[in-house]
Parts: structure tokens; C-alpha cells; sequence
């Protein structure tokens, strides 16, 4: 079975949510399955180290955290999103629709 993620990724206010919102549109008017999602995802519990690094839990300044360790935050966002929440609807073929993904 084929399976698709396309991921719309880009700076901030250069037009993802425009492009992901009429990919949609595109693909409800054609009947195909699919499933919008956008990361990083705020608001499950996969999200917490997330929400905790942005709001400068772990401090004001930036350098105050490792590289690593914050791209490992949303790296585990992503992971635990599509074993929780997605990976059923990725694996019987709907095409997952990421407003934004990895450079989130």
C-alpha cells in the first residue's frame, strides 16, 4: 500500500497554512482520504517538553539549551504524535498532511 506524507514547510507568514489549506480542498473534491495535521502539536501530552522550551521553562535565552536536546523535544513531538494519534490512518494508505514537520 502506498503511503504519503507531504509536509508544507517554510518561514513564518511565507504561506503554508494558504498551500496546505487549498491542498485540502484539492483532495476533498477528489474524494481522497487524508488527514491535516500540524506540528508541533501544542496541545497533546506529547507536546509538554515542547510547550516547556518555548515558554523558556528551561530559560529566557536560547543558548541556555543544548541544540540537541531541543530538537529532540520536537523530535519526540513528531514521534510520539504518529504513534498515538496517526500511524493508524498513515498505514491504511490516507496521504497525512503536515503543516509543517521537521523545521517546525
Amino acid at each position: 500500500m502506498k503511503k504519503t506524507l507531504i509536509a508544507i514547510d517554510g518561514l513564518d507568514a511565507s504561506g503554508k497554512r494558504t498551500q496546505t489549506n487549498l491542498l485540502i480542498d484539492y483532495l476533498a473534491k477528489k474524494g481522497a482520504g487524508f488527514r491535516h495535521l500540524s506540528f508541533p502539536t501544542y496541545d497533546g501530552d506529547y507536546s509538554s517538553l515542547v510547550n516547556l522550551y518555548l515558554s523558556g521553562a528551561f530559560g529566557e535565552d536560547p543558548e541556555t539549551v543544548n541544540a540537541y536536546a531541543a530538537s529532540s523535544f520536537f523530535a519526540m513531538d513528531r514521534y510520539s504524535s504518529y504513534m498515538l494519534d496517526w500511524r493508524k490512518d498513515y498505514d491504511e494508505g490516507k496521504i497525512i498532511i503536515a503543516n509543517r514537520y521537521t523545521t517546525a
